[in-house]
């Protein structure tokens, strides 16, 4: 496990408006940074092939992704473990996250991520990860921002709930079913 990255930002929006991101698929699709698939595979859980930008390329990610700790719309700890495509190893990234209202129709997001790699990734030492990680997250905070602002022209999800439309394809930019597939026990995607 690498020394935690803890950071504390500043983002225009109220917590409210930023948890209800996190609650709605569409939108996650919208802001995450590097994202090529999403599927809601319940309220606290889901998968994502992201690309990830890197000094040695693009990396292609399969990721498990669940919440725990929910405390609407104050607190969660995201727990991702993934695959790179590709290399040999594997990724685990625990990531705490705390919002609290500001002045002014603020909210200051704090969070530490803890990162732990096996493998060809950690072969590859935790700098350039890292690296990828601090611009993934500048990114995700204005895209955070520019979801949040209001627009006219603004996407809106379809359908009345979270779990009606679990999955969103970024080249279609559209929402999917997700397929159903059987698992091996102890295999990640």
């Amino acid at each position: 496990m690498t020394e935690p990255l803890v950071e504390r930002i500043t983002i225009s929006g109220s917590s409210e408006q930023i948890w209800a991101i996190i609650d709605d698929p569409a939108a996650l699709g919208r802001v995450l940074p590097g994202l090529e698939s999403l599927v809601h595979e319940a309220a606290d859980r889901f998968r994502a092939v992201i690309v990830l930008k890197s000094p040695f390329g693009p990396i292609h990610t399969d990721v498990a992704a669940q919440i725990h700790e929910a405390e609407p719309p104050r607190h969660l700890r995201l727990d991702l473990d993934g695959r790179a495509r590709g290399l040999p190893g594997s990724f685990r990234v625990g990531i705490p996250i705390d919002l609290v209202p500001a002045d002014g129709g603020l909210t200051t997001v704090s969070y530490s991520v803890e990162l732990a790699m096996t493998g060809g990734l950690a072969a590859l030492g935790s700098g350039p990860i890292r690296q990828a990680l601090g611009k993934a997250i500048g990114e995700l905070v204005r895209n955070v921002e520019r979801e949040i602002a209001p627009t006219d022209a603004q996407p809106s999800s379809s359908g009345s709930g979270a779990n009606d439309s679990p999955a969103y394809d970024r080249e279609t930019a559209k929402l999917t079913r997700p397929r159903r597939c059987r698992r091996t026990r102890g295999r990640t995607p």
